[in-house]
């Protein structure tokens, strides 16, 4: 422990940023010319040939009047994943919304939704089987 106590510990804080800003004031991040393409961000939409029906749209307001809570209960078959993508539409709208995350129990049922979605303009990324699919 002596000798620990022998080794003089103070550090010039200010020599040590002055020797970095020299050591590295050389060295420039370089990028080679090249031409970048930009891709529009996809938006989504309600497709023109999909047009809710009464109960559908009273889904939605009803879903905002609940801020954002609750269960879309419909039979099957009576348009759930158009209800759903036509809220998703209108959060992007109103906040942006930047990630719409589904969840389904069986393989079938996101399949279903991957074609809904494409057809609202989405993009859909499928995360089942190997997560090198994804």
């Amino acid at each position: 422990m002596d000798e620990y106590n022998q080794i003089n510990l103070t550090i010039d804080w200010h020599q040590l940023i002055k020797d970095y800003q020299q050591k590295f004031s050389h060295n420039r991040v370089r990028e080679k010319n090249k031409s970048y393409q930009l891709f529009p961000q996809a938006t989504p939409q309600t497709p023109q040939t999909i047009r809710l029906r009464d109960y559908q749209q009273e889904a939605v307001i009803n879903w905002f009047k609940n801020k954002g809570r609750g269960t879309l209960k419909m039979a099957t078959g009576s348009g759930k994943t158009i209800t759903a993508l036509a809220i998703a539409t209108e959060l992007y709208d109103k906040i942006k919304l930047q990630v719409l995350l589904i969840i389904c129990p069986y393989r079938h049922l996101v399949v279903q939704w991957q074609k809904e979605c494409i057809k609202f303009n989405l993009n859909p990324i499928l995360a089942f089987e190997s997560v090198y699919n994804w």
